[in-house]
């Protein structure tokens, strides 16, 4: 199951920036970065050191926010799962 994360923005529409959590805590961030030819979005994972991440990078690019949602989710699951841990009522 993927987590239900929380996103909100921390910036204007010309520098957008979300926050990411779960529950009441924040886990990372997904901002919009601009290149000479075009946009992509790039996502991290900071509430957990990368080293304990465990089942690979804390970070990465996707081509739209939706698709950036989705890698961070599916990221921060296999942590969860690597960690064997689980979010309280199931969400978050």
């Amino acid at each position: 199951m993927v987590p239900r994360l929380d996103i909100r923005s921390l910036a204007d529409e010309e520098n957008r920036s979300f926050a990411v959590l779960s529950g009441q805590v924040t886990i990372g961030v997904i901002r919009e970065a601009r290149s000479a030819t075009d946009g992509f979005w790039v996502w991290s994972i900071t509430a957990v050191p990368a080293v304990i991440l465990g089942a690979g990078p804390g970070h990465g690019t996707a081509a739209s926010f939706e698709g950036a949602v989705e890698a961070f989710s599916a990221r921060w699951q296999r942590f969860l799962d690597h960690a064997d841990l689980a979010v309280r009522g199931g969400e978050g």
